[in-house]
């Protein structure tokens, strides 16, 4: 029987052939006796590695002027701001609320018309007189 290598390691083959008497782990134990091949993974900082600060980074670049839009809209809009913009501070919800609060309509608006619209029916209603 020829010799069994594993990387540059050499397993005799009596040790081979009493393997086959025994389990699995005997083997494993056997192949990872040699600790010359063991490499500690290099935990220092590298280029190859990205950085999670970094990677972050384009979701604030995007996440910050969304967050002064929705902001705005809702001042706008007479929404509550204070909730608004706690809610385009969370991440993928400000994408959601975005167009929702772009869609919804302005109370400010919606009282001057309905203003408009009241002077209008006075007007009419005089002039029916």
């Amino acid at each position: 029987m020829p010799p069994l290598r594993y990387g540059n390691m050499h397993i005799p083959p009596n040790v081979v052939a009493h393997f086959y008497g025994h389990s699995i782990q005997y083997l494993l134990t056997l192949l990872l006796i040699n600790y010359s091949q063991i490499k500690l993974i290099n935990m220092e900082p590298s280029f190859s590695q990205p950085n999670p600060i970094i990677s972050l980074l384009p979701l604030v670049i995007v996440m910050v002027p969304m967050i002064f839009v929705i902001w705005r809209l809702a001042k706008e809009k007479g929404k509550n701001t204070t909730l608004w913009t706690i809610l385009a501070c969370i991440p993928f919800v400000n994408f959601i609320i975005l167009p929702y609060i772009v869609g919804t309509p302005s109370k400010t608006l919606e009282n001057k018309l309905n203003k408009i619209l009241e002077l209008l029916e006075k007007s009419d209603q005089e002039k029916n007189l």
